[in-house]
């Protein structure tokens, strides 16, 4: 885990990152996955305060930002949000995911496998209370909104 209530500049893993989570109350510069990245949480201003939980009332939500996220590997049943919570069920890509004051994330590269299994055991992708810039997924470009199977791109409003 890599939690913290201010900002992470940069992180960078050198292989898998699996049922992990990288959390910031603000901006995450640049995270980096060498390998694949499975089932995790990728939160921007989203503060998890004393006992690192999600979905705890008394945490604050707030602008998030993530620059640039890069997967080498796969891509599979992990969760980036920028200015987003879950809501009540805890669930991310349902309809009471809650929208924050600003998220925006700029800029995201995935390796030529990462959606090679878009159909899972619950919900994944990408969801900002702003804007997401389009994604690039080897030489395809994805741009929000977007579903396939399992897989979502969502941009939140934040009148929400």
């Amino acid at each position: 885990q890599l939690i913290t209530a201010g900002s992470i500049g940069r992180a960078r893993f050198l292989g898998d990152v699996t049922d992990s989570i990288v959390a910031a109350g603000g901006e995450i510069g640049t995270l980096v996955v060498g390998g694949d990245a499975v089932d995790n949480l990728f939160l921007a201003g989203d503060d998890l305060g004393t006992e690192s939980e999600i979905g705890d009332i008394d945490d604050p939500l707030g602008a998030g930002q993530i620059s640039k996220l890069r997967v080498m590997g796969r891509y599979i049943g992990t969760v980036t949000a920028a200015g987003v919570d879950p809501g009540n069920d805890l669930t991310y890509f349902t309809e009471d995911d809650v929208s924050g004051p600003a998220g925006t994330i700029k800029r995201v590269t995935l390796g030529k496998n990462s959606l090679v299994q878009t159909d899972y055991e619950h919900r994944f992708g990408f969801t900002a209370s702003g804007t997401i810039a389009p994604l690039r997924i080897f030489n395809q470009m994805l741009r929000a909104p977007f579903e396939l199977d399992d897989f979502r791109i969502i941009e939140l409003s934040s009148s929400q």
